[in-house]
C-alpha cells in the first residue's frame, strides 16, 4: 500500500519552538524595545547578565576587534550594551531569534552597519564568540527532556561556528521560586555538558540569586 505524502497531524513531530515565538511576537507587540517584552523584570539585571558573558572576551586575541553571534537577540539589547563597552571593540555582530516580531523591532532601532539581525534558531556564520542571555528559559509545555535536548543541540551548534568560545546562562533550580513554565536547572549538570564544548568552562554564580552562567573557551 502506498503511503500518502502527507504527515497525518497526530504524527507530526512537535515544534517546541513555535509557542515561544508566539510569546515573544506578543511581547513586541504590547511592550516593544524593552525588557519587559522579554520577560526580564529591570535593565539593571539584563545588564548584569551581560557583565557575565562578556567575561568571555577574556579569551580574546589582543590588539582585535571581536565579532559575535547572539543567539536569541530579541530587540538587540546586547549589540547596544557591546556597542558602548567597546573592550574589545565590536567588529560586527550578527544576531538570532524565532520571533519575527523582536527581529523587526531590532531592525528598526538599530542602524549601526556592525549589526545584523536575522530570524533563525541558528547561527548561519561563523563568529569569534557565540553568547546566549535568556534564550532557554521559556520552556512552556514542551517535557522537560525534550527541551533539554533542544538545548544541548543548539549550544553544540553554537560552538562550532564559534573560534574562541561561547557563554550561556540559565536559571537556577535551587534559586528564588520563579512563576511560569520556566526551564532552571541544577548548574553542575550544564558544566559536565559543556565540557563537550570546550577545553576550559568556568562557572558564574555570584551575581544574581536566580541565574548562573557558564563561560567555555575553546
Amino acid at each position: 500500500m502506498t503511503q500518502s505524502p502527507e504527515t497525518p497531524e497526530a504524527t507530526k513531530p512537535r515544534d517546541p519552538l513555535g509557542p515561544v515565538a508566539r510569546i515573544f511576537d506578543n511581547g513586541a507587540r504590547m511592550k516593544g524595545a524593552r525588557p519587559e517584552g522579554c520577560g526580564w523584570t529591570s535593565t539593571e539585571a539584563v545588564h548584569t547578565r551581560f557583565e557575565q558573558l562578556a567575561r568571555l572576551f577574556e579569551a580574546a586575541p589582543q590588539g582585535r576587534a571581536i565579532t559575535v553571534n547572539d543567539l536569541g537577540c530579541g530587540y538587540g539589547a546586547l549589540f547596544n550594551w557591546l556597542e558602548r563597552r567597546l573592550d574589545p571593540p565590536l567588529a560586527g555582530y550578527r544576531g538570532y531569534d524565532i520571533s519575527d516580531g523582536m527581529i523587526a523591532l531590532a531592525r528598526q532601532s538599530i542602524h549601526d552597519p556592525r549589526a545584523t539581525f536575522v530570524q533563525a534558531d541558528r547561527p548561519d556564520r561563523p563568529a569569534d564568540f557565540g553568547l546566549v542571555s535568556g534564550t532557554f528559559n521559556l520552556m512552556g509545555d514542551t517535557p522537560r527532556g525534550e527541551w533539554e535536548a533542544m538545548i544541548r543541540h543548539s549550544l553544540t551548534q553554537l560552538a562550532q561556528s564559534s573560534r574562541y568560545g561561547i557563554a550561556f546562562n540559565l536559571l537556577r533550580a535551587d534559586g528564588p521560586k520563579l512563576t511560569g513554565r520556566l526551564y532552571t536547572a541544577d548548574p553542575a549538570d550544564w558544566v559536565r555538558f559543556a565540557t563537550r564544548l570546550g577545553r576550559k568552562v568556568h562557572l558564574l554564580t555570584d551575581y544574581l540569586p536566580e541565574d548562573f552562567t557558564v563561560l567555555v573557551r575553546r
